[in-house]
C-alpha cells in the first residue's frame, strides 16, 4: 500500500529533491567534453605526442609538447592550452652536462623497423622538466632535463641518465608517483625484449636523490605479467594506487590493466573488453582516471576510457575526432588538454583541444 503524505513540509520535499538530484548526477558517467580541435598546421608530427604543464623563462608556466619530426625531438609551447607556438627543435643542440658520450641532444629512434618507438615524454617532477625517449644510435633510453632560460621562451637541455642495457620496443610513458611509504618517485615505463618474452615492461625510477634505478618491473612469472603492448603504454595515479594499461600484444588488442601500491610491485587487474587502436595517454582529471586512445578499426574516432576505481571502465567514442597515433593528454591550468596527429598521413600537423573542469 502506498503511503500518502498530507501537507508534506517544503524544507523536506527540497530535501528529498536534492537527494534524488545528487543521487543521479553520481550515478551518471560524465565524460570530457572537448571544443572543436584547431590545426596547427606548422607543427609537423612522425607519431605521437606527449604534453605536461611545465615551468617557463618568460611566462609562469606553459603546456609544452613534446614529438618527433624527421627523427628529432621537437617541442612546442602553448600559453593558453589550445595555439602552439615556437616549434623548436631540441636534438642536435648542445647539452650542458652530459652522463653518456652524448655532446648534443640524442634523436629519436624513428627507424621502420621499428614503429612504435617513435614517441616521446614529458613530465614535471619536483619542479624539473623531464624528456625521456628511445636513442635512435643505442635503441636504449635517454632522459634529458629541460632547463629554463630566464626571459627567454626556450630551454636548455641536460642527458641526466642514458642506458643501453636494454632496447625499447615502445615509447616510454612517465608519471610521478608518492608510494606507500610516502616518498615521491619519477616513473618511466616501457616495452623491452627479453628472454622468451616479447615487449617485456621496464621501469625506471628516480627519487629525487638523483639516482636512477632500472628493473623489470618485479613482474614475476605470470604471462600476462611479462607481456607488455606494442605500443607506448599509459600510467597515472589515482589515491595512492599507481594504474598501468596497455593495449594487448596481440591482434585483440585489449586492454590490460595492472596496479602497484608501492611503484614496483605490480598486480594484473585484468583483461578489459575495450580495445586499443595504439598507445595510450592517461590522466587523473576529476579523481577519475582518464585515458585517451585511438578507436581500433579503421574510422580511427578518439576513444576515452574511464574509470573511477581501476577495475570498472567505460568508454566513449568522439565520432568526428580522428587521430593517427597516440594522443596526449594533460592537465593545463585545471581544465584538460588533448593533442592528437592528425589521422591524414606522415608527417601531419598537431591538433589541440580543451576540456572545462
Amino acid at each position: 500500500m502506498a503511503t500518502i503524505i498530507k501537507n508534506p513540509n517544503p524544507c523536506v520535499l527540497m530535501l528529498l529533491a536534492l537527494e534524488f538530484i545528487v543521487a543521479s548526477a553520481s550515478s551518471a558517467q560524465t565524460f570530457p567534453s572537448f571544443g572543436a580541435p584547431a590545426e596547427q598546421s606548422q607543427l609537423l608530427l612522425d607519431a605521437g605526442v606527449s604534453s605536461a604543464q611545465v615551468p617557463n623563462g618568460l611566462y609562469t608556466s606553459v603546456l609544452m609538447s613534446v614529438y618527433s619530426y624527421g627523427g628529432a625531438l621537437n617541442y612546442s609551447i602553448s600559453t593558453n592550452g589550445t595555439t602552439s607556438a615556437y616549434n623548436i627543435q631540441a636534438s642536435g643542440q648542445p647539452l650542458t652536462s652530459s652522463v653518456g658520450a652524448s655532446t648534443t641532444v640524442p634523436y629519436i629512434d624513428c627507424l621502420a623497423s621499428h614503429p612504435s618507438t617513435c614517441s616521446a615524454s614529458v613530465g614535471v617532477f619536483q619542479g624539473n622538466i623531464y624528456i625521456t625517449y628511445a636513442d635512435a644510435n643505442t635503441l636504449g633510453i635517454d632522459v634529458i632535463e629541460a632547463v629554463p632560460i630566464a626571459n627567454n621562451v626556450a630551454y636548455t637541455f641536460r642527458l641526466v641518465y642514458q642506458s643501453s642495457a636494454v632496447n625499447l620496443t615502445t615509447s616510454p610513458a612517465m608519471t610521478v608517483f608518492t608510494n606507500s611509504d610516502g616518498i615521491p618517485q619519477l616513473v618511466i615505463i616501457f616495452g623491452s625484449d627479453i628472454t622468451n618474452v616479447n615487449n617485456a615492461f621496464y621501469e625506471l625510477t628516480q627519487s629525487g636523490s638523483g639516482t636512477w634505478s632500472l628493473s623489470d618491473s618485479n613482474m614475476g612469472g605470470d604471462p600476462n605479467l611479462n607481456i607488455s603492448s606494442a605500443s607506448q603504454p599509459a600510467v597515472a595515479e589515482l589515491n595512492g594506487t599507481l594504474w598501468l594499461c596497455s593495449q594487448q600484444n596481440n591482434s585483440s588488442r585489449y586492454m590490460f590493466v595492472y596496479s602497484s601500491t608501492d611503484g614496483t610491485t605490480w598486480s594484473f587487474n585484468g583483461e578489459k573488453s575495450l580495445a586499443m587502436g595504439s598507445g595510450g595517454s592517461m590522466v587523473v582529471f576529476n579523481n577519475t582516471l582518464v585515458l585517451a586512445t585511438q578507436q581500433d578499426s579503421s574510422a580511427h574516432d578518439l576513444f576515452v576510457f574511464e574509470s573511477t576505481d581501476g577495475t570498472n571502465w567505460t568508454a566513449n567514442q568522439y565520432t568526428g575526432i580522428q587521430i593517427g597515433s597516440t594522443p596526449a593528454l594533460s592537465l593545463y591550468n585545471g581544465d584538460l588538454s588533448l593533442q592528437f596527429q592528425s589521422n591524414s598521413g606522415d608527417p601531419t600537423p598537431l591538433f589541440t583541444a580543451l576540456a572545462s573542469n
